[in-house]
């Protein structure tokens, strides 16, 4: 069993990751219209088409800055939002690739975070199908490229291995966050079965014939079973902070025991 605000706790982090993923969208938008803007030339950003590229940027940097609305409120649900915006991802980063030369501009790697995002926030082959679809857009770039536009270029070879990449970004952090969740159900399971024992031991302490009482370093009472209350005479559950306020005398025998551990211990009598 999993307890629920460890459930919660889950989500909230799976929230909190599509927040820094949109972050990094954000980052990625801005920098690149700054240096599209007021880096001229030998600026790959662009370079191939300039007015595609500022138009792609501009709607990613206005993408990512509405997207912050839907993750905040967390509406629609996480799923929908990851599939939706990592399809943005794919499309405008690989538009933004095309029009600054292609493959060799070095912007199809900023594909990597997407998809390695994707797979932290879905499980199972989903996150493979992410990374195949992404290595097939970049291929039908290079096709696009090389048949319609009749570039020249062929990178084929180059595009192969950032899929490759992509591919092996998405396995890998479906491995990890697979062992990080085992792990987690792990150590819910087992903070579960520590409380179950504390509650047992509770229970235990307080049905014994001998009166318990439970102390810290400061001196405040943990715990107090119903017998001490009983041969305190308090009444059971009567709020008590500091064991001095249980009784004065216990608390001085309890003292002059400490100083002197090895001393035969002394009777004292209680008004139970």
């Amino acid at each position: 069993l999993v307890p629920t605000g460890a459930v919660v706790d889950s989500i909230f982090a799976n929230w909190r990751a599509l927040r820094l993923l949109n972050l990094y969208r954000i980052i990625v938008s801005f920098v690149c219209i700054v240096v599209f803007l007021f880096v001229k030339h030998p600026s790959p950003l662009g370079d191939a088409s300039p007015n595609l590229f500022f138009g792609a940027v501009s709607f990613y940097l206005i993408f990512s800055l509405f997207s912050l609305i839907f993750i905040y409120k967390e509406m629609p649900q996480l799923e929908v939002q990851v599939y939706s915006q990592t399809f943005i991802d794919i499309v405008v980063i690989i538009t933004m690739m095309h029009a600054s030369g292609g493959i060799m501009s070095g912007l199809g790697i900023l594909l990597v975070v997407p998809v390695a995002g994707a797979g932290i926030l879905l499980a199972g082959k989903v996150s493979v199908a992410i990374a195949a679809t992404a290595s097939i857009a970049l291929m039908l770039e290079q096709i696009y490229g090389d048949l319609v536009l009749n570039t020249g270029k062929v990178f084929y070879a180059q595009h192969g291995m950032l899929g490759a990449t992509f591919f092996a970004t998405a396995i890998l952090a479906n491995i990890l966050v697979s062992r990080i969740r085992v792990s987690e159900a792990l150590a819910n399971q087992r903070g579960i079965d520590i409380a179950n024992l504390a509650q047992l031991n509770e229970y235990i302490i307080q049905r014994m014939g001998s009166g318990v009482i439970v102390i810290d370093r400061t001196h405040r009472v943990r715990l107090i079973n119903e017998t001490a209350w009983y041969l305190l005479g308090l009444l059971p559950r009567q709020q008590k902070q500091h064991i001095e306020e249980l009784s004065s005398e216990l608390f001085s025998q309890f003292r002059y025991w400490r100083k002197n551990p090895n001393e035969e211990r002394k009777m004292i009598s209680m008004p139970g």
